[in-house]
């Protein structure tokens, strides 16, 4: 039985990409932001280094038509970011505010 490029994505590219959202979002929503943005930052640099390594990109609109299709995953990744880092700094006023009103509460 031949392996087709086809079962190589569905059944490895796929899950690995599924699995990095995964872990991407529970990165994002540690307390650090430093850990949320290590994946795009990653992703980041290598669509520079796999740009710089193609060779035939030369002037800025040619940089700029080689990276886009590599930092689409990075795009994807910050904003589960931006999503996540949100959501926790909402609960935190939240928490914040629920704690004043029982400071306020409790001085009545």
């Amino acid at each position: 039985m031949e392996i087709t490029w086809r079962q190589i994505i569905v059944f490895g590219g796929i899950p690995i990409w599924l699995a990095s959202l995964f872990l991407q979002a529970w990165l994002s929503r540690k307390k650090s932001p430093r850990p949320g943005i290590a994946l795009p930052g990653i992703i980041f640099l290598a669509s520079i280094v796999l740009a710089v390594l193609d060779g035939d990109v030369i002037s800025g609109a040619e940089w700029l038509e080689a990276l886009l299709p590599w930092n689409i995953p990075t795009l994807v990744y910050m904003l589960i970011f931006l999503l996540c880092h949100k959501g926790r700094k909402e609960r935190a006023r939240d928490i914040l505010q629920e704690r004043e009103k029982l400071d306020i509460q409790n001085l009545e």
